[in-house]
């Protein structure tokens, strides 16, 4: 690093998933201590504790969004870090390309696949479609 400098060491793929990681982390642990012993899973647990009419409810259902947020792209980084670890097995390293390469091809597609999700979403939003089932979503708004 000394010989090409902090700019050069961002620059390499690897060392921007390192970057990511800690961000990530230093991110995580903070809010998991100000969200304390909650389920991650049911975004509306804390309920129980805090009454939608509190000022306060918004504020925690959104940093409990961001927890979410931040788990669900800490896996793909840790899962990612793997990746760069096994590239040191020799048997691993041409596969760990196969799926380097497989992901660079597929970036355009999957740019325009959520393209095309995002416009149907919106037009199925400005269209008012209900919910087939609203009672297994008590918490869905009306016109999502």
């Amino acid at each position: 690093m000394n010989e090409t400098g902090l700019t050069d060491y961002i620059e390499d793929f690897w060392n921007k998933m390192d970057v990511c990681n800690i961000v990530f982390y230093l991110t995580y642990f903070p809010l998991r201590v100000y969200l304390g012993e909650e389920p991650l899973l049911d975004m509306f647990a804390f309920q129980a504790t805090i009454s939608p009419a509190e000022s306060r409810f918004g504020v925690h259902y959104h940093w409990k969004f961001i927890l979410v947020l931040i788990n669900v792209l800490l896996v793909p980084i840790a899962v990612m870090k793997l990746l760069n670890y096994l590239r040191l097995v020799e048997n691993f390293g041409l596969f760990i390309l196969l799926i380097e390469q497989c992901l660079a091809d597929i970036k355009i597609f999957l740019l325009f696949m959520f393209m095309w999700m995002f416009i149907f979403t919106t037009i199925l939003y400005i269209l008012r479609c209900d919910v087939p089932n609203s009672e297994d979503y008590p918490h869905l708004p009306y016109g999502l």
